[in-house]
């Protein structure tokens, strides 16, 4: 655990320093969103601050809920990777190659000498609030590890906070997926400029043999006529297409119904 005190402990930090190099402080809502984030970071430094421990241990107490089961996932892979107190002081080596830390900042105690960055910001951040006090913590890694230091969090409102005080902020983004255009993840079979139209009225369309051979039961096909006018079709027989479905809600049992807004 690295403490940036007056009196800050001692210790040999097993930080990669480098020109490549970065150190990402991590958001408690990054670690309950992917709790293998901590292996998704390639070999950058990975900061978690003493006030996430703290939003870490109060969630993990919430049964039964899926953000306390994440917690608790979170909680058992911090305590496999620091293990002991030396771990915790010099920080844990990740199989990513990069490097894992606990950062704790007394000087945001109320009996302790407060720098003089961190009383300036005490004037617009409110250090009641645990989200400021984060900020401030994370101002502190940027000045005292030698790589950039970067807050990941999936907070958006705490992202233009820690940018407004100089802390560079970004979104956690390993979590998505990119999305294939709607368009694209269809298979297209094209047709004449006639039939989307004869199409839409008979609720039907018959493929030759040569494009439905590669087809799938239940498989959505785009149709592409010659003008550039598409339609979207399900194979519901062995050659024939039929409207493709669009429930008009969806409800899950004891839910809330989800209403379609348009068609798209």
């Amino acid at each position: 655990m690295l403490e940036f005190s007056s009196g800050a402990t001692q210790y040999e930090s097993c930080l990669k320093i480098g020109k490549k190099a970065k150190t990402y402080v991590l958001d408690t809502n990054v670690l309950l969103q992917d709790s293998h984030c901590l292996c998704k970071f390639d070999d950058n430094n990975l900061v978690i601050l003493i006030e996430t421990l703290e939003d870490l241990d109060a969630i993990k107490m919430e049964q039964p809920s899926e953000r306390g089961r994440d917690a608790r996932r979170v909680h058992r892979m911090l305590r496999e990777l620091l293990p002991d107190s030396r771990a915790m002081l010099e920080g844990a080596v990740l199989d990513s190659g990069g490097t894992l830390s606990v950062v704790i900042k007394k000087c945001l105690q109320s009996t302790a000498k407060v720098p003089a960055r961190i009383a300036s910001l005490g004037s617009i951040l409110n250090f009641e609030k645990k989200d400021n006090r984060i900020i401030a913590t994370a101002l502190f890694v940027q000045e005292n590890f030698p790589p950039p230091a970067i807050m990941v969090t999936k907070d958006i409102n705490m992202q233009l906070k820690a940018r407004a005080v100089g802390l560079e902020a970004e979104d956690y983004l390993n979590d998505k997926t990119t999305e294939e255009p709607d368009d694209q993840s269809y298979r297209r079979i094209p047709v004449s400029k006639h039939d989307p139209q004869r199409f839409a009225s008979e609720g039907e369309f018959e493929l030759s043999e040569e494009f439905a051979k590669n087809l799938v039961l239940n498989e959505y096909v785009l149709l592409v006529a010659d003008e550039g006018k598409t339609m979207r079709a399900r194979l519901y027989s062995e050659r024939t297409l039929c409207k493709r479905l669009i429930p008009s809600m969806l409800k899950a049992p004891g839910g809330i119904p989800i209403r379609l807004r348009n068609l798209e």
